[in-house]
């Protein structure tokens, strides 16, 4: 399979991983990427029910996961 031309896999967790993969430093990583998001962002009146639900695991005896609000 051919991959397309200017197409890459960013395999950075966070902002250094992916300075480092670019050979830049992690500010101008930071800068691009609020460049690129600005465009996807959009005003809105209201916001919706639920936002976001993050899911992890605490410090239980069982490991289970916990849930925040």
């Amino acid at each position: 399979m051919e991959s397309s031309p200017g197409l890459r896999v960013i395999q950075g967790k966070n902002f250094k991983d992916t300075a480092g993969q670019f050979r830049t430093s992690q500010t101008t990583a930071i800068r691009r990427f609020d460049q690129l998001a600005a465009t996807s962002l959009k005003e809105v009146d209201t916001l919706p029910p639920v936002i976001a639900m993050d899911e992890y695991k605490g410090d239980t005896a069982e490991g289970k996961p916990l849930m925040r609000k």
